[in-house]
């Protein structure tokens, strides 16, 4: 799956792995094929699974520079959909939507560096 970096609007493949200590990332996974991402922070010694249902078709990570965080944020659409209306969800009134998100953390022994696997 490919990747585009909001940084610098370049599109690369996805190795899975991310340097933490490379800078600001803003990675926008879109088009998922699964339903769930997995962050395996190996300096940290634990795996963040991130499982979501339909309408999520976008997975955003990102980190500041010279942070020791990062975010993992799914989404239902773009990062300027409000101002284009692509992917924008809307209801009718008195209509509900339903929408689940699950985040687990698994621990285990600590590495050198962290990898994503979006699906």
């Amino acid at each position: 799956m490919q990747y585009l970096d909001r940084n610098t609007g370049d599109v690369h493949d996805n190795d899975c792995k991310f340097d933490p200590d490379q800078g600001a990332v803003n990675a926008v996974f879109e088009k998922l094929t699964g339903w769930a991402t997995n962050v395996y922070d190996q300096s940290r010694g634990l795996k963040i699974t991130l499982s979501y249902s339909f309408p999520y078709s976008t997975m955003v990570l990102s980190t500041a520079q010279n942070q020791a965080f990062y975010c993992l944020e799914p989404s239902t659409a773009h990062h300027n959909s409000l101002n284009t209306g692509d992917r924008l969800l809307y209801l009718e009134p008195e209509t509900s939507c339903q929408m689940l998100v699950r985040l687990t953390v698994t621990f285990f022994n600590p590495g050198i560096f962290w990898s994503i696997s979006v699906d």
